[in-house]
């Protein structure tokens, strides 16, 4: 009876090693998240590259910008990318002198690439996005995503593996009204 839950235990990490864990941290602050429009055009900042300790991680800012756009571009007429680095106040200008509607500004607050088979750390992105209204520049959600990847992979997964998922999760809940059961009304 002791070695069947001995190896339970060991199954259930084993499993859970085998995944990558996701978790989305609202900001704090932050308004309800809204339902945007289909109909609507959308404007993505190209945030500066991740740092790794002091190390400027290369091309980690277009890809993360090029995911969210990319993602953003399921659900909206048309989403554009900047082409260079822009400061939040640049972008919605951009976004704004081109009237486009929502203003998307992602940031890269960690970007970990490490060898995880053989050291047996995992590979971590933290992210922040927030999405404002243009006409007005109000924050209309902003949200954090963080990443773990798996224990046991091939050697093939890096962070920027770890992000298309729960931008999709996150770009998809702004677009999906909540229904609320009838009886609730």
């Amino acid at each position: 009876k002791r070695a069947a839950a001995w190896f339970a235990t060991l199954a259930t990490l084993f499993l859970a090693g085998c995944q990558h864990a996701y978790q989305e941290l609202p900001v704090a602050g932050a308004p309800e998240r809204p339902i945007l429009r289909t109909d609507s055009t959308v404007y993505v900042a190209l945030p500066p590259d991740g740092r790794r300790k002091r190390d400027f991680v290369p091309a980690s800012g277009e890809t993360m910008a090029i995911i969210v756009r990319d993602t953003f571009a399921k659900y909206v007429k048309r989403a554009y990318m900047g082409r260079r680095v822009q400061s939040f106040a640049d972008g919605l200008e951009t976004a704004r002198t081109n009237q486009w509607n929502y203003f998307v500004y992602p940031s890269i607050l960690r970007w970990e690439d490490h060898a995880t088979d053989l050291s047996g750390l995992r590979d971590k992105i933290e992210v922040k996005i927030e999405v404002a209204d243009t006409a007005t520049g109000e924050i209309l959600h902003a949200t954090v995503l963080r990443g773990r990847s798996r224990w046991f992979s091939d050697g093939g997964d890096t962070p920027k593996d770890l992000l298309p998922e729960p931008v999709q999760n996150y770009v998809s809940s702004l677009f999906q009204p909540v229904r609320v059961p009838s009886a609730l009304r």
